[in-house]
This record gives C-alpha cells, structure tokens and sequence, in this order.
C-alpha cells in the first residue's frame, strides 16, 4: 500500500509541489467521494482480515489512522524528501510506522490520556 501510494505520489512530485504550496487547501471534503471511500474500504477490509493481529479494537478508528498516516507521511516524502534517505528507506519508515500503530502497544497512550482527563 505504501509503495502504491508513493509511486502514484511520484508521477509527478513537482506538481504535487506546486499544488501543496499554492493551492493548500484545495483538497475536496472526504465525505461521498467514492475514490477516498474506496481506498478507506480496501484498507478496512485489510485490516478486518488481520483483525487478531491489530491491537488496536476500534477497525474504524485503526483504518482512519492508517489512511490519514500513509497519506501525511506520502506527501510530505514527495513534497519535502529528506535529503540524506533513500526512496526504499522511506517507504520502510512508512511501513514501519504504520505497523507500529497496527500490532504496537496502546496501554502507554491510553494510560497517559486518561490520568489527564
């Protein structure tokens, strides 16, 4: 999924650029589009099939998470690349967070969001 989103990414990084720059905001609201409810339903799907390996209970949540990860963490590798990594290098710190998310610990984060609420 990662190196799908980034080779699609790459086809053209300078326009991505250029838009990220000028147009920021010009992303179209995610609700009805049937593109990005594609993407989140496979990705959904995706998970749900590996549900007894996700530590995360919510898969609604876990997808959003997932989703909103790959497509940040994509952008900002086409848009702003950091200058000493490799594209491979990238796209395994991409996966490598996202599974981090996915069979990671949760006990930590909830722990501290709950002693501040």
């Amino acid at each position: 999924m990662v190196r799908a989103w980034l080779a699609a990414h790459l086809v053209d990084p300078e326009l991505h650029r250029v838009l990220e720059r000028d147009l920021p905001f010009l992303d179209p609201p995610h609700d009805g589009n049937p593109s990005d409810q594609s993407i989140f339903d496979r990705v959904r799907r995706l998970l749900e099939e590996r549900c007894d390996q996700i530590t995360l209970t919510d898969r609604g949540l876990a997808t959003w998470v997932v989703v909103n990860m790959v497509k940040s963490l994509v952008h900002a590798a086409v848009i702003e690349p950091p200058r000493l990594a490799a594209l491979a290098d990238i796209e395994c710190a991409i996966t490598d967070a996202v599974m981090g998310v996915l069979v990671g610990t949760t006990t930590i984060a909830r722990s501290v969001v709950e002693e501040t609420t």
